[in-house]
């Protein structure tokens, strides 16, 4: 329903990101029936699927773009480092 009216496109998508200002980073909406959807067809940790989306909507409140190729690049490039931090801790925390 957010992606119909704040962008005038009824399609599901995964995440949704609104920066506000310089002070404030924003606020991100993550669609987990999405991510479990999109991890079961690829076979990939839902947890994981969820984690990415919300450093996808991090980025974008921090004034990463994924609309032209070379800002795309950069943004993947991120959200993989941020990535293997987040599963870098998830195993240091494991018992």
């Amino acid at each position: 329903d957010l992606h119909a009216q704040f962008f005038s496109d009824p399609s599901h998508t995964d995440c949704i990101s609104f920066p506000i200002d310089q002070d404030h980073l924003g606020e991100i909406f993550v669609c987990p029936a999405t991510a479990i959807e999109y991890a079961q067809k690829r076979q990939l940790d839902p947890y994981n699927e969820i984690a990415l989306y919300v450093v996808h909507g991090l980025l974008h409140c921090l004034g990463y773009d994924d609309l032209e190729p070379k800002a795309r690049r950069a943004m993947r490039k991120k959200e993989k480092q941020c990535m293997a931090v987040i599963n870098q801790l998830k195993l240091s925390l494991q018992p």
